[in-house]
């Protein structure tokens, strides 16, 4: 009897995942991977052993908006930032 149950469950959701696979277009992974034109991500800016977290929002290569999302962060002297530097620009 509880065989039956347990394959019962697995059944159901087998076809569940069947169904939302048919529904959503064969695709398991939404939009998530295509080419966005509006995106947004967060960075930090630094100047002198001061910091502030920001997040950037993109329109393709344009800045849309910056947006502080903690406060000024002061780091004690000497501090070096661990960041390669190789980030150049906001967008693209």
């Amino acid at each position: 009897m509880r065989t039956w149950y347990v394959l019962g469950v697995v059944l159901l959701f087998v076809v569940g995942v069947g169904v939302g696979f048919i529904v959503r277009g064969g695709s398991l992974t939404g939009e998530v991977v295509r080419d966005l034109e509006e995106y947004s991500y967060t960075r930090a800016i630094c100047s002198d052993g001061k910091c502030i977290d920001v997040v950037v929002f993109c329109e393709g290569e344009r800045v849309v908006e910056i947006k502080p999302i903690f406060y000024l962060v002061e780091h004690e002297e000497g501090w070096v930032d661990p960041r390669d530097g190789n980030v150049s620009g906001f967008c693209g």
